[in-house]
């Protein structure tokens, strides 16, 4: 018995195919496994949210250093992955918001740390996202609601919508 491990990074999915050593029958039916799991990895992969293209605005910032504002950025990019069938355009770090509204959404969400609000404008598919949303459209002024940790200076997502 043998055993190869198929790796598709996009996705992190990872299979693992026993095989035995019974001739032909066997090979033609693990080209067939390896093959499923490369379609299973390409469809997967074509229902990520798509932000690759989209124009970042940072702007200056006085409350954030560029490295701070593009790792906030870099965060949302990450999370908007699971907005399936939906390409983000537009990317945008919200200064006068994050002053206006950080620390009633730090309470909200009892958090310690600094507060970021990101906005961006998307395009959804003709399945509506994951179904959630309207096919099709265009949602402008998502928000984004990041907050930095104190101590590992790392973004996670408080909450996103719309505004």
């Amino acid at each position: 018995m043998s055993a190869l491990l198929c790796v598709c990074p996009e996705n992190m999915c990872i299979a693992i195919v026993f095989l035995y050593e019974e001739g032909f029958k066997m090979k033609k039916k693990f080209v067939f496994a390896v093959l499923i799991f490369c379609i299973y990895c390409l469809v997967l992969a074509s229902c990520n949210g798509n932000s690759s293209e989209a124009d970042m605005e940072l702007g200056n910032s006085q409350l954030f250093t560029q490295e701070e504002l593009k790792a906030a950025a870099a965060c949302v990019k990450k999370e908007f992955k699971s907005f399936g069938n939906c390409t983000m355009l537009t990317l945008r770090y919200d200064e006068e918001e994050t002053k206006k509204a950080g620390n009633g959404w730090k309470k909200d969400f009892d958090q310690e740390g600094k507060v970021a609000i990101f906005v961006s404008d998307f395009e959804t598919g003709s399945a509506g996202g994951d179904g959630s949303l309207e096919p099709n459209s265009t949602y402008p002024n998502w928000q984004w609601i990041l907050i930095q940790d104190k101590t590992s200076k790392t973004w996670k997502l408080l909450t996103s919508g719309e505004c």
